[in-house]
């Protein structure tokens, strides 16, 4: 997901090996997105590297990947538990079906997005919320208020500022519910909304304090880019409907692709229902992983001593992430016809230039803007380049442009990309054994189109080494 790979992976990337692509969510104006968050994989990463001994990017990436899916199922498993002791055992075998079968959780579950973390955060709150009210208040306190309420607040204030929905059932129940021993009308309410306020009070100011902290010293101001990103929703000089608001069907096609049967469900529990900024990866976090296609060896990549430059075209949004580089390699965009006329993300002043990190994550930047217009300077000559990954779609009318092989020479095979355009969506909700999608296929009247993703060198690069 373009999304997860530029906001949060390349950030990532840049705290670790002081190079890669920035948004304009990070440029210190606008300041919308939290490096404490990226703080808190990035911990997981050393700890990492003392256990393991990771170095190379690839065991970065698959080992934080590995982590996270650990972390969602660890989640999950406590859901599942907590359900079979304090509700029904039966009811629990269904809640595990149910997840073990969720195309959804399984793409969102290893994804660096705030909304998965959100989503671990809200499944322990969920769990915790399990135990059944009780006049004992001692109990009733450290077994359920405390950590159902902790969660809901970390991940609404260091994840997704919209999970604060799934909340809502366990506060309600907390008012509105006696439980086992309570009598009266008003007292054990007031008690309870006594503790709710005490406890979500502390815990809101501990995390905000510590993003505060974390995200005002990488920006060199004071900032809470949580407050940003909900604020910016009705400020005039953002234009959200330029931010890629998602329109019904599209959210209904997604939903009917990563989960059959309670899509409408999971959608509304992730709804941003106050946000007029709803994006695809909020609704339903996704994250897959594109495999960068880079076909020439691996001894000829390590023999390179200078920089080598990787272009991308309108294929911008499949990069996945600088971790697939290896060292004395960056991506650069270069404009085709037909490609995007938006804002892409620039560069991040490397840690060699600047002299530290802070210095390049707090440098006041001029190429960027809030309203998603073009920039320029975020985009090299085609002729500067020593690679080009480039995709093409036989079926589309727009498909005027190719490669200029007396300049590029191929580099391996190519490999099919679906071209979703013109395929049925049908033959893509489910996976189905070929013989079957070819009499889908025959029933619909449409067959399945592919485009093609190649990898060229330019082949000026043999005379120069």
């Amino acid at each position: 997901d373009c999304d997860e790979v530029y906001n949060y992976w390349e950030p990532l990337h840049f705290l670790q090996f002081g190079r890669g692509k920035q948004t304009w969510e990070y440029a210190p104006q606008f300041a919308l997105r939290s490096y404490a968050y990226l703080q808190l994989h990035n911990v997981a990463i050393k700890l990492l590297h003392l256990v393991f001994g990771f170095r190379a990017k690839g065991q970065v990436f698959y080992a934080l990947r590995v982590v996270l899916g650990l972390v969602s199922a660890l989640c999950e498993t406590v859901l599942v538990r907590m359900v079979a002791r304090y509700v029904d055992r039966r009811m629990a075998n269904c809640t595990a079906l149910a997840l073990f079968g969720m195309a959804g959780l399984f793409h969102a579950a290893p994804a660096l997005l705030p909304s998965s973390f959100a989503m671990c955060l809200g499944t322990l709150g969920l769990a915790a919320a399990m135990v059944p009210p009780t006049c004992d208040m001692r109990r009733h306190v450290w077994q359920r208020v405390v950590p159902a309420t902790v969660a809901f607040v970390v991940a609404v204030l260091v994840g997704w500022p919209y999970a604060g929905i799934m909340a809502v059932p366990f506060f309600l129940e907390e008012l509105l519910v006696p439980g086992l021993g309570n009598s009266g009308w008003w007292r054990w309410r007031l008690q309870r909304l006594a503790v709710l306020v005490g406890v979500g009070g502390v815990s809101t100011m501990l995390v905000v304090s510590g993003l505060v902290a974390v995200d005002s010293w990488y920006y060199g101001r004071t900032v809470f880019a949580a407050w940003n990103q909900v604020a910016s929703g009705n400020l005039a000089w953002v234009n959200i409907a330029l931010l890629g608001v998602a329109a019904c069907i599209g959210v209904l096609r997604m939903a009917a692709l990563a989960k059959y049967y309670a899509a409408p469900v999971r959608a509304f529990m992730e709804l941003p229902a106050i946000s007029n900024t709803t994006q695809t990866n909020e609704l339903l976090p996704l994250g897959p992983s594109v495999k960068m296609l880079v076909s020439s060896s691996q001894k000829s990549l390590n023999e390179q001593t200078d920089e080598r430059v990787v272009c991308m075209d309108e294929a911008w949004y499949w990069y996945p992430s600088s971790y697939w580089l290896p060292d004395g390699y960056r991506l650069q965009f270069v404009q085709q016809a037909n490609a995007m006329q938006g804002q892409l993300p620039g560069d991040f002043i490397p840690v060699h230039s600047s002299g530290s990190v802070k210095a390049s994550t707090s440098a006041e930047r001029t190429d960027f803007n809030g309203l998603n217009k073009w920039e320029k300077s975020h985009v090299g000559e085609l002729s500067t380049c020593d690679y080009l990954v480039d995709i093409e779609y036989p079926e589309r009318s727009s498909n005027d442009k190719q490669v200029d092989r007396r300049k590029w020479r191929q580099l391996g095979e190519c490999q099919a990309v679906l071209d979703a355009e013109n395929s049925a969506v049908l033959a893509r909700i489910l996976y189905v054994p070929h013989s079957i999608a070819q009499i889908m296929e025959w029933a619909a009247g449409q067959q399945q189109k592919w485009g093609q993703m190649c990898v060229f060198q330019q082949t000026k690069d043999e005379e120069k080494h």
